[in-house]
């Protein structure tokens, strides 16, 4: 939980906060609060040095400001609520979404770029990763029209390019080093978005966009590993894993697998060689898996 650290206000007494602590009470990051602001939004008070100062009011208000966001509502919009003055309000992403398509279909690039850019100062990255950009790569890769993959291949090339600037911009700021890498991944601009909500969080990331088989964690100078899967864990690898965690290491499952459950490893009969080629037990039967009669 953050400790919230007042700044004396030495004029009125109240009790002001900076930039950096409204922005991990609030979940968001600084330059999403600055962009509120220049929407009217916010009004922080300046100190003398012409730092931002928040006072609880302020906090209050940003996160009714979250709130509305969370549900896709447009700034404008916003602002239009928090003044009384909206007679409608239009929710969900369709918005954000529909606005990034039209300029793939009309291979507008510099203005995709400025859009994504856009939203990763309004948006928390939250719902940027999982509101916005998830559902459209899903719906350009739904089918195998030419133009529809050559869009998502415009949009993930858009996606690395503003996760490598939110990696590089966190990299100027204190924080914990963090590395990001994947075991199984079909789809690797997975760890690419994933790369930008862990910057959210205040984490400076290092990125390995690619699944490494036999990743050797002990090399690495960082305090955390995230490691990402999208599918259940072989036995091998989660005896990798419980190694891992005996040694000491900090290794986080994320991804689709995080959400398996893992079993103790069963002691199982000795298969012949001439069945598996000799390979180890797997705990899942994979992709190409039959379904055996009852």
């Amino acid at each position: 939980m953050v400790q919230k650290t007042p700044i004396p206000f030495k004029e009125t007494g109240m009790a002001l906060y900076s930039i950096d602590v409204v922005a991990q009470l609030c979940g968001v990051n600084p330059v999403t609060l600055r962009s509120w602001q220049r929407h009217g939004l916010l009004k922080p008070q300046r100190d003398a040095d012409g730092k931002r100062s928040y006072s609880d009011s302020d906090i209050s208000r940003a996160h009714i400001i979250l709130h509305w966001v969370s549900r896709g509502v447009p700034l404008t919009q916003i602002r239009a609520i928090l003044s009384g003055d909206a007679k409608q309000v239009s929710q969900g992403w369709q918005a954000q979404q529909e606005a990034l398509l039209y300029h793939l279909e009309h291979h507008e690039t510099a203005k995709l770029r400025h859009l994504l850019w856009r939203y990763g100062r309004e948006v928390p990255s939250e719902n940027l990763v999982n509101d916005i950009l998830r559902p459209l790569r899903l719906f350009l890769g739904s089918g195998r029209q030419a133009a529809l993959l050559q869009q998502r291949a415009m949009l993930d090339v858009a996606i690395m390019e503003y996760a490598s600037f939110t990696m590089h911009t966190a990299r100027k700021r204190p924080g914990a080093p963090v590395l990001l890498l994947a075991w199984q991944a079909k789809d690797s601009l997975e760890l690419w978005l994933e790369a930008i909500r862990l910057v959210s969080e205040g984490l400076r990331v290092e990125l390995l966009p690619y699944p490494l088989p036999q990743p050797e964690l002990e090399r690495y100078q960082v305090e955390n590993f995230f490691i990402w899967s999208d599918k259940a864990l072989t036995l091998l690898q989660q005896l990798q894993f419980e190694a891992w965690l005996a040694k000491g290491l900090a290794v986080m499952l994320i991804g689709p697998a995080a959400k398996t459950v893992f079993m103790a490893p069963v002691e199982t009969p000795p298969v012949p060689a001439a069945e598996n080629d000799g390979d180890i037990p797997r705990d899942d039967a994979g992709d190409d898996a039959v379904s055996l009669p009852a």
